[in-house]
């Protein structure tokens, strides 16, 4: 399966009653998926908004490395700016037909000092 290209789409925070988990907000993703040796690249950009309002946040560089496994993809993340800097694993499944994919991320908010986790969707 043919995992590498553009990919664009959206990702949200997931809460969990009873831990420290914040439904806080909502990501645009846009991203390439890059073959690197044996490995994988990626880079692209992430757009966050509150996720009640829609209202816009920040806009940040993505990129990271990972490894692919038949139709599953294991990221390394980081997202970086002038402001703070967010970092994470994401783990996606590709769907046979090549054209979407979806998974979860779990991953640190430097700017408000806790863990995050949520759900990720992918198109070509």
């Amino acid at each position: 399966m043919n995992v590498f290209g553009s990919w664009r789409g959206e990702a949200y925070d997931l809460e969990h009653p009873g831990e420290d988990l914040k439904a806080l907000h909502k990501y645009d993703l846009t991203m390439i998926l890059e073959k690197s040796g044996d490995n994988i690249k990626i880079r692209g950009r992430c757009k966050t908004c509150d996720i009640k309002s829609g209202e816009p946040i920040w806009e940040r560089d993505l990129d990271g490395s990972g490894i692919v496994h038949n139709e599953y993809v294991k990221l390394f993340y980081n997202l970086v700016d002038n402001i703070g800097h967010s970092y994470g694993v994401i783990l996606i499944h590709f769907f046979p037909t090549g054209d979407k994919a979806d998974g979860y991320f779990l991953g640190r908010r430097s700017a408000e000092d806790d863990v995050v986790f949520g759900r990720i969707k992918l198109t070509r």
